[in-house]
């Protein structure tokens, strides 16, 4: 991130912490604390070239769920609150997590499956119970961490799609 863009970052804040301040005082300030808060959301996250805000760290989807929630209590006018809406719905899309599909965790835990499966059918001709479920919680184990291993949040997926389009990167 530039100077230039820092300073003007810092600047936002100040502004929000200031307005957060006068609130106590003057609750008509809440429609002017509730756009400078998305403004400074705004202001944190990455810039594409093509002009584009986009969330690219986890401090930026944070800064961005703080300010969206915070702008929502304030109860602004319809189109702040329309924006707040948006930018919480959109904090709520990255944060989900999505399986990241590929050959080798598709057949990894194909062979887990089969392991599982053979190994306790083995143990049942057998009448071993350990080893089925020996089988059954080895396979399992093995199921549970390629799914951990192969999951991201959909933010971090899409931070890195556009990491070379990005212009200027935010906090």
């Amino acid at each position: 991130m530039s100077d230039h863009a820092q300073l003007n970052e810092t600047e936002i804040w100040r502004e929000v912490a200031s307005l957060e301040r006068a609130l106590l005082h003057d609750p008509t300030v809440s429609p002017r604390l509730a756009s400078a808060l998305l403004d400074a959301a705004d202001e944190c996250r990455s810039l594409t070239r093509n002009q584009v805000r986009e969330i690219t760290s986890e401090a930026q989807l944070d800064a961005c769920e703080r300010a969206a929630r915070r702008a929502l209590e304030l109860a602004a006018e319809p189109a702040v609150h329309d924006r707040a809406r948006a930018l919480l719905a959109e904090v709520t899309l990255g944060r989900r997590w999505s399986w990241q599909p590929g050959v080798v965790p598709m057949l990894l835990a194909a062979v887990a499956v089969c392991a599982g499966l053979g190994g306790a059918a083995y143990g049942g001709i057998e009448a071993s119970l350990s080893l089925v479920a020996v089988s059954a919680a080895v396979s399992s184990v093995a199921l549970f961490l390629l799914v951990l291993l192969n999951r991201k949040q959909n933010w971090r997926v899409r931070a890195v799609e556009i990491d070379s389009s990005v212009w200027r990167r935010g906090i």
